[in-house]
């Protein structure tokens, strides 16, 4: 966690390797596992991609919490936030990578979420460890995404507690 905050190379190398061998045992798994479900900021960004296309080729569709995104400011209001409390904003977000057959063939489709608002705790954190602030690259919306014959909508941490994110 403190390496994706202070946007520095991970410090375990062995990481990507275990991380492999589980979806290996997911991919092997009987009775076959449809979802493969990482927590919050489970996922360095530049490894998505290839465990999505691995999983979906082999049926499983998977959903989790990517690493920070660092990114500047690109609005003047982004710019007065900025001044004198952090040197840049960090989002949070989540990849859903859906199998599908909707084309007519097997593949995957990529939604993305990101969470509106740290968690208190979080908050101070990203400061104190890297000067940065919580920020949305778009504004987020809350879907709720049907999947062949399964529902679910995706809530990351602190938007658990939030009740206008869970009712109706």
């Amino acid at each position: 966690w403190d390496a994706s905050v202070a946007n520095t190379p991970d410090p375990d190398p062995d990481r990507y390797f275990r991380l492999n061998r589980l979806v290996n045992d997911v991919i092997r798994a009987r009775p076959r596992i449809q979802y493969l479900v990482l927590p919050e900021l489970a996922l360095p960004r530049r490894w998505f991609n290839r465990l999505a296309h691995k999983l979906s080729h082999n049926g499983i569709s998977l959903i989790a919490g990517l690493e920070y995104l660092h990114h500047q400011p690109t609005k003047k209001k982004d710019l007065a936030a900025l001044a004198g409390i952090a040197t840049g904003f960090v989002a949070n977000q989540v990849r859903a990578s859906l199998v599908t057959d909707v084309l007519g063939y097997r593949t995957h489709m990529v939604y993305v979420q990101e969470k509106e608002r740290p968690a208190p705790a979080e908050e101070v954190d990203l400061h104190r460890l890297a000067g940065k602030l919580l920020k949305p690259k778009k504004q987020p919306k809350k879907y709720v995404i049907q999947h062949g014959q399964m529902r679910f909508g995706v809530l990351i941490c602190s938007e658990l507690t939030n009740i206008d994110f869970r009712q109706p």
